[in-house]
């Protein structure tokens, strides 16, 4: 008897697109700090590639943990305020 094959669901695009969208949408408002997150990185391996400073890119990934650790906190506090 020959072994079956697991098979793949198939994907519909048209699903996949609506998982995208309701993703999208359920992005929470006030969670504004992806373009600085980018710019940061981004900057740390610019400072790394053109000028040598081969501790940029650490230091600015040390700042990133910080902002991670802080918002953490204000999520496990429950924290409203975007002030800070």
């Amino acid at each position: 008897m020959p072994k079956s094959r697991p098979t793949r669901p198939r994907r519909n695009p048209s699903t996949l697109a609506d998982l995208r969208l309701r993703a999208y949408r359920e992005i929470p408002a006030g969670y504004d700090h992806d373009p600085y997150l980018a710019a940061a990185v981004l900057a740390g391996l610019l400072a790394n590639t053109w000028f040598g400073l081969w501790w940029a890119d650490p230091v600015i990934a040390l700042g990133i943990a910080a902002l991670a650790v802080h918002e953490g906190r204000e999520a496990w506090e429950g924290e409203e305020d975007d002030d800070d």
